[in-house]
């Protein structure tokens, strides 16, 4: 196995659960966290129906683990 297969299997196994709470995630992991389209987080975030993006670079557009573990669980206290 190659040196790069290596370094993206290592991440790939990294779960959202053991994230620190500072750490940034981007939209490809929410989208399959919430079960749902790109597209559709954006539109969410347009309604502000889901919490602000932050940039940290002309290209790159994160979110902070510990504000969705926090909408998350809205969204579970709602659903009771």
């Amino acid at each position: 196995m190659s040196k790069s297969n290596v370094a993206l299997q290592k991440t790939s196994e990294i779960s959202f659960d053991n994230l620190p709470e500072q750490s940034f995630i981007r939209i490809k992991t929410i989208a399959k966290l919430y079960s749902v389209h790109t597209g559709t987080i954006w539109r969410w975030v347009k309604e502000n129906q889901f919490p602000k993006p932050i940039k940290i670079s002309s290209k790159v557009t994160c979110w902070q683990v510990s504000v969705i573990r926090n909408h998350l669980k809205k969204l579970a206290e709602t659903n009771n």
